[in-house]
């Protein structure tokens, strides 16, 4: 959880639905040359269209993206039947907020060392300011820093109180899931939760 800065967890995701980036940007083109993004949807997946805003393109381009991807509809994906296999749900928090936002300030620390900026900058140059691009967490405000929007300390702020309020989100979701394994990251180490994990997993064999 602590790594992640770009989605909320969602039940498609625990089907294996992962995203690809030449449909989405097949998909948003599509949309913005018949500008009614609803209405794609309602033609391929009704019943999934009944549930979204006609205007919610970020969550319209997902399930058309789904179709595209695997060949059938979000609603089919949804209505899958359990895996046969077993799942362990393990959610890392910590007891400590300070800690928890510390770390994520030091995770956009190294993640613009690493070069945040110039994958941003790539990226436009090779897909163009998509709509999937705009709505990532990081890419979004790196987006508007190199548009002149806002200085290079006002980003990296920008990019942190995200962050900060995307794990919150994150925290409520996982506190909804039935069955989880929390671990607190300000009380065990790396390896105690590795080792408690791996138990967890031979106990379910």
């Amino acid at each position: 959880m602590l790594n992640a800065i770009t989605n909320i967890l969602t039940s498609q995701s625990l089907v294996n639905l992962a995203q690809n980036t030449a449909a989405r940007v097949s998909i948003e083109t599509t949309m913005k040359a018949v500008g009614r993004p609803g209405f794609i949807l309602m033609d391929k997946d009704f019943e999934i269209s009944q549930k979204l805003h006609p205007n919610d393109v970020f969550r319209v381009i997902r399930a058309l993206e789904v179709i595209e991807k695997t060949g059938q509809t979000m609603t089919e994906a949804q209505k899958k039947n359990k895996p046969d296999y077993n799942i362990i749900y393990v959610f890392l928090d910590a007891k400590d907020r300070e800690y928890l936002y510390s770390r994520i300030n030091k995770r956009v620390d190294i993640m613009l060392q690493l070069g945040l900026i110039d994958e941003v900058k790539n990226l436009i140059a090779k897909y163009g300011k998509t709509i999937s691009l705009l709505k990532t967490l990081g890419y979004k405000e790196v987006s508007s820093y190199l548009d002149g929007e806002i200085s290079l300390d006002e980003m990296t702020e920008l990019i942190k109180k995200n962050t900060r309020n995307f794990a919150k989100r994150q925290l409520t979701w996982f506190r909804a899931v039935k069955d989880t394994h929390k671990f607190y990251i300000d009380e065990y180490s790396k390896e105690d939760i590795s080792v408690k994990v791996k138990e967890l997993c031979l106990n379910m064999m």
